[in-house]
């Protein structure tokens, strides 16, 4: 990985991180977006405070955001409507706290 990609990877990282806490991204598709950037970063996915973005990934994976929720049809959505905002403020609970100690980080190594 080179010294451009990473500082893009990094650039990107901040840019979700700051969109999940000012709520212009949900904390599920940002924590999707963190967890496939952190290792292009030059960062440990598994490490404080990105392994809480790996462990919201994995337990909403079956979860469809973005895009592909619009592809679902209205019926379907409404019938896991419920269960999708709960998990939503799960990850928002776990995920704040995570993204606040990420952009500390990033912003100390720039």
């Amino acid at each position: 990985m080179s010294d451009t990609e990473r500082l893009l990877a990094r650039a990107k990282l901040v840019r979700a991180l700051r969109q999940m806490l000012d709520r212009e991204l949900s904390f599920i598709e940002g924590s999707r977006i963190v967890s496939g950037l952190v290792e292009k970063a030059g960062y440990d996915p598994l490490s404080e405070p990105f392994v809480r973005f790996v462990a919201i990934d994995s337990e909403t994976d079956a979860i469809p955001v973005g895009k592909v929720r619009d592809l679902w049809h209205q019926d379907a959505v409404a019938k896991h409507a419920k269960g999708w905002t709960e998990s939503e403020a799960w990850a928002r609970q776990l995920g704040e706290h995570a993204c606040r100690e990420a952009l500390n980080l990033l912003q100390s190594a720039a």
